[in-house]
């Protein structure tokens, strides 16, 4: 449960059904709340039956929060160990999408990641949807290692280990004489 206390009067805020493990206000006037189990949440006031603002580490038990004198978050958590987050606006993309894909190159467009594999594989991520497309050994026996996202164009080149790629609407053409 979490209270208000003025004077000598407690008003109950908010009340869980599992023990809250950290609680806090930040220099920032936001308020930060760990219940067992459900992450780090996020609120602009302490109407904590709305929805939180941002939510961090969901499913995991966070049991404490700072600020460094650098804006950088801290957290810790009982199962996983201390995490730093340079810049909240950063987001974590699951790891379970990603895992074992052996990742050579990135490039970041207003509204996609391109990531290239060892494999030869393009995985184009979708960052409003969440959606990935991934393009299984769109290169033969090539892999990417570098992606490039050219504003002028807004186009993605792609470099290979044998060869240059421009990739515009879901076609990839390779460049003469690279």
């Amino acid at each position: 449960m979490i209270y208000k206390i003025t004077q000598n009067k407690a008003d109950l805020l908010a009340e869980f059904k599992t023990d809250i493990l950290w609680f806090g206000l930040d220099k920032n006037g936001k308020y930060w709340l760990s219940v067992r189990g459900n992450g780090i949440k996020c609120y602009n006031d302490t109407d904590f039956s709305k929805q939180a603002s941002e939510i961090y580490f969901d499913g995991m038990d966070v049991s404490s929060f700072m600020i460094d004198n650098e804006n950088g978050y801290w957290f810790t958590t009982l199962e996983s160990g201390i995490f730093y987050i340079p810049d909240v606006k950063v987001r974590i993309l699951k790891q379970n999408d990603f895992q074992n894909k052996h990742i050579t190159s990135l490039a970041v467009t207003p509204e996609k990641l391109f990531l290239g594999t060892i494999s030869g594989d393009l995985i184009i991520y979708n960052k409003k949807s969440g959606n990935q497309i991934v393009a299984r050994n769109l290169f033969n026996e090539d892999y990417a290692t570098n992606l490039i996202y050219s504003n002028n164009w807004d186009k993605v080149i792609i470099g290979t280990n044998n060869n240059v790629y421009l990739y515009s609407d879901v076609k990839l053409k390779p460049f003469k004489n690279p």
